[in-house]
């Protein structure tokens, strides 16, 4: 049925046959109370605003225009999820015994270091169990599924020592199993095979924290004991609920949840009574998303600030650790997200872009001056398997911004220095960056929060200028300068570049990082590099992507650059 821009002609049936599953039967529920029928239409909308969205950081005319869109989109959505799953069952060349992915990311351990697992299963069972496969629309793990197929228990448990193969040049000590769906669930990760990765992860002697993620529906008492008791005495066990946001609206409509606060407020009582008898072994960690479809970046800063507010509050309440954990969003393949980006305005913007990390810098430190960070952590962006876009900053031709490596890689390191003077001063470099202007005009906020502390701790930053340690990284940001703006704007490089958009071609793609390799080491001797996820992307640019991991002194660093081939790129463009 054709919905006109009226919203007085879209009705709730219409509506409702749209959104997911959960969505669908909060909306029922409430309508039920308020006593508006299926075919009133969204003149009525205003009744359920007053009662249950009016604390949303999304007022009642943006909420409209959200649920307006939210059919032509859904119906796009529901589409191209079961195109990419039908592709995923025809596909029988898929390696049972490697994981999907795995990561080395920063975090607030000894080391600094985590290792994030995603192992391949069957698939979350909350989209597999739904109308049209809509799960949580925002989430991309299921393109690193197994498209129906079922692995064994073994078969999962080698997925985890490849990984730790793969890792074995690394330091960490803490361990995340992210799979598509839940750990806990018996149906996605089988109770011996569960017990066996925990046995296995329990084993290394270097591992301090084992993550799982679960929805809540699948936790129960008995199954987090038993996980418990294999722990050594040594190591705690951090179960992680993708909770998203607080927001009513948001988690019903823009993501499709499926559950809210009562839900994780219910098990975070349940982890304190298990706490009580064993010695507080268990932590939360709370995801909070920047970003999900449809809010502006303005709207997700502030979104993402009550989150913080609030698990901060609740962690209060508690005698364990209750973490903040805030992921902005990547644009997966198979997502809402996807379908916004790939849509354009009248104006020739994409209806998505992912946050920048100018953002994620302001919701640090509006948290900071909230005192809401004490468990604030913040995710890697290469925790997922198949994306088309990653949070980064941009500059208006489409391009990262050559600071875009400075402010993330300052973002992991406050993971685990936990200082917003440090975090200040390591992105200051930036400040003159034309991208925090573009910023600024595009979130309309001229007085960002990081510049007022920026301003207030100068002195305290002053102090830290003087140490070895600054001087250190000064000189090798110089360096990794250097060697990037070759990379991404030598006529050499980007003619390399054009020639794989042209031809795809392995060996070509061996070529470029046989050079970007030789480059990197003239700069940063004694450097081991890793070049990952070379993609070609059909933007207006049509830029080959990909990511530099680097590993020096003993610290690993992920830059990620992206090379024009449309036409040739001057450095003095984005100057």
């Amino acid at each position: 049925m054709e919905i006109t821009k009226n919203h007085n002609t879209l009705t709730f049936e219409e509506l409702l046959d749209s959104i997911g599953q959960k969505a669908k039967e909060y909306l029922e529920y409430i309508m039920k109370e308020k006593n508006i029928m299926p075919f009133d239409d969204m003149s009525k909308y205003n009744i359920l605003y007053s009662s249950y969205f009016d604390k949303s950081v999304l007022s009642l005319e943006r909420q409209i225009e959200i649920l307006k869109q939210l059919p032509p989109h859904m119906k796009k959505y529901k589409e191209k999820k079961k195109e990419l799953l039908k592709k995923l069952k025809k596909s029988n060349n898929t390696n049972l015994e490697k994981p999907a992915w795995w990561t080395i990311s920063t975090t607030d351990s000894k080391t600094g270091y985590r290792l994030s697992i995603g192992l391949k299963n069957s698939g979350c069972e909350y989209w597999k169990n739904s109308k049209d496969f809509v799960g949580c629309t925002n989430c991309g793990y299921f393109t690193g599924t197994l498209g129906g197929q079922n692995p064994t228990q073994k078969q999962i448990v080698n997925q985890f020592e490849r990984a730790l193969l793969n890792a074995k040049n690394y330091k960490y000590d803490v361990i995340e199993f992210l799979s598509d769906g839940s750990f806990l669930n018996n149906n996605e990760v089988f109770p011996d095979a569960r017990k066996k990765l925990i046995e296995r992860a329990a084993k290394e002697k270097n591992i301090k924290k084992i993550t799982i993620e679960s929805r809540p529906e699948y936790i129960s008492i008995e199954k987090i004991e038993q996980l418990i008791d294999i722990l050594r005495e040594d190591q705690k066990l951090n179960i992680a609920f993708g909770l998203e946001t607080r927001d009513v609206f948001i988690q019903n409509f823009c993501i499709n949840k499926g559950y809210g606060t009562k839900e994780f407020e219910k098990i975070v009582e349940m982890i304190f009574n298990i706490n009580k008898k064993c010695a507080n072994k268990i932590c939360v960690f709370v995801y909070g998303l920047i970003k999900p479809a449809y809010l502006e970046e303005k709207e997700a800063i502030q979104d993402m600030v009550r989150a913080g507010v609030y698990i901060n509050k609740l962690s209060k309440k508690y005698p364990f650790d209750i973490y903040m954990k805030l992921e902005p969003c990547v644009v997966p393949d198979g997502t809402l997200l996807e379908i916004l980006f790939d849509e354009k305005t009248s104006s020739g913007e994409r209806k998505y872009t992912p946050p920048s990390y100018w953002s994620v810098v302001e919701i640090i430190a509006r948290l900071e001056k909230a005192n809401a960070v004490t468990k604030l952590r913040i995710g890697s962006r290469e925790d997922m398997d198949a994306f088309k876009a990653i949070p980064a900053v941009y500059y208006d031709i489409g391009m990262m911004s050559n600071y875009d490596f400075i402010i993330y890689e300052a973002v992991q390191r406050y993971n685990y220095h936990r200082n917003i003077v440090q975090l200040l001063l390591d992105i200051e470099i930036a400040f003159n960056d034309k991208t925090l202007q573009e910023w600024k005009n595009k979130v309309k906020i001229q007085h960002p929060c990081f510049l007022s502390l920026h301003k207030k701790y100068k002195s305290k930053m002053n102090i830290l200028k003087k140490t070895a340690e600054y001087s250190q990284r000064m000189k090798f940001l110089d360096n990794l300068f250097e060697a990037l703006d070759i990379i991404e704007y030598s006529e050499q490089i980007q003619r390399k570049a054009k020639n794989i958009w042209a031809k795809n071609i392995e060996e070509s793609k061996k070529d470029i990082k046989k050079t970007i390799e030789k480059i990197i080491s003239s700069y940063l001797p004694n450097t081991k590099t890793n070049i990952e996820h070379i993609e070609l992307l059909n933007y207006d640019l049509k830029l080959l992507r990909m990511q530099i991991q680097i590993q020096h002194e003993n610290k690993n660093y992920g830059v990620w650059v992206g090379i024009p081939t449309a036409r040739r790129v001057n450095i003095q463009e984005v100057k």
